[in-house]
């Protein structure tokens, strides 16, 4: 799967979210892996 691909995915599943589940889901995110955007 490429990045453009992935981004997108994360995107259609953030937009729907209201700001602070997607501030938490983002946060355990960054705590939780390796940075990579397939963990996301």
């Amino acid at each position: 799967m490429t990045i453009s691909n992935i981004r997108k995915q994360i995107l259609e599943r953030l937009e729907p979210l209201p700001g602070e589940q997607v501030k938490n889901l983002l946060l355990q995110w960054l705590i939780n892996s390796s940075g990579n955007l397939e963990d996301f």
